[in-house]
Parts: structure tokens; C-alpha cells; sequence
């Protein structure tokens, strides 16, 4: 996904900005473009499609079959023993797969722009001037949406799976859980697109 949006945006973004004759504000749209504003909402739908869903559905057969009440009635705690591993593990997951992504997407479309001869600086000079072009506040704001969009669709996803009834099959808790988690990460951006 990282290598299509490198290919998608950035590599088009360097083109189309050097053919309009404004190369300079390479850096500054891609940081805000692709870096504070695609690359969290990707990142969360990644993370929701690859592991939230099976988050969901292991814990929505384990209310099924009973499994969680079980568990709470020998004195095991489901949140400490299912929602907040998860919900780490997603968060941490979140700022890592959101660094990795930006690192990707920015190399990739440099290195396509690189061989048409679009570009002529070296990589590291392309890094720093999107890095360069960040402002003082994304620096806190960007990684408060990886780590926070990661968290919320781990939440958000046992949440979905602790809620389902015995009416309940696959076919309705997916579309639920995906709804759920995809709302909860772009709530996420919004509100922090409004605070930042």
C-alpha cells in the first residue's frame, strides 16, 4: 500500500509541482498531504482489514460459546485479559506501521521521479526538506493520529466482538465492527485535525 501511495501521490506530487514551476513546495504538500493527513487514515484501515477483523471475530466466538463469562466468573477480568493486550499491541502497531508507511511512500515516489530524471537532488536532501517543511505542532499531532488511530480500532473492534448477542453470525458482526472502527479513525483525524 505504502509503494502504490508512493506511486500515486508522491511521485505525482513531485511532477505535477516541478511542471507548475512551484518544485519549492514539494516538501510542504507532501508533509501535509500524505504524511499528516493519508497516511493515518491508511494506516488505520490497514490495521482494522489485517487485524482488527480478527481481533472481532476471536472475541466474538469466544462470547458465543461462552468462554468470557467462564473466564469472569473464575475472577479473570476480560479487559485485563483481552481488551487492553490487544489495544496495546494495535497502538503500538499503529505508530510503527505510520512510520514505516511515510518512510515507504516518500521513497518510493522519489526513487520513480529519480529515474525519469524528474528529480535531480539527492534522497537525503528530498527527505530533509519534507522533514524541514513540518510544522513545530505535527511533530506531536502526527504521531498522536498513528498511535491513536491504532488504539481506537483495537478498541474499538474488541468492543465489537464482546458485543455480539446469541441473534448474532459473521455476517452481521464484520460489517459492525468495520463500521465501528472506521468511524472511530476518522473521528480520530478530525479531531485532531481540529486541535492541531
Amino acid at each position: 500500500m505504502a509503494v502504490l501511495t508512493g506511486l500515486g501521490i508522491v511521485a505525482q506530487a513531485i511532477f505535477w509541482l516541478g511542471f507548475a514551476g512551484i518544485a519549492q513546495m514539494t516538501g510542504s504538500i507532501l508533509s501535509t498531504v500524505l504524511v499528516r493527513e493519508i497516511a493515518p487514515v491508511l494506516v488505520g484501515i490497514i490495521l482494522l482489514g489485517r487485524s482488527g477483523m480478527l481481533i472481532l471475530t476471536d472475541l466474538g466466538n469466544l462470547t458465543l460459546q461462552g468462554q468470557l463469562r467462564i473466564l469472569n466468573g473464575q475472577g479473570i477480568d476480560p479487559f485485563i485479559a483481552f481488551i487492553l493486550p490487544r489495544s496495546l499491541a494495535m497502538t503500538v502497531s499503529g505508530f510503527t506501521l505510520g512510520m514505516i508507511f511515510s518512510v515507504i511512500a516518500l521513497g518510493t515516489g522519489y526513487v520513480v521521479c529519480w529515474l525519469k530524471n524528474i528529480v535531480t537532488m539527492p534522497i537525503w536532501s528530498f527527505m530533509f526538506q519534507v522533514i524541514n517543511s513540518v510544522h513545530p505542532t505535527d511533530y506531536i499531532s502526527i504521531p498522536l493520529k498513528f498511535l491513536l488511530s491504532g488504539f481506537a480500532v483495537g478498541l474499538s473492534c474488541c468492543l465489537s466482538g464482546m458485543d455480539i448477542t446469541t441473534e448474532d453470525n459473521l455476517t452481521t458482526l464484520l460489517p459492525r465492527g468495520f463500521s465501528r472502527g472506521i468511524m472511530s479513525v476518522m473521528a480520530i483525524n478530525v479531531v485532531l485535525d481540529m486541535v492541531f
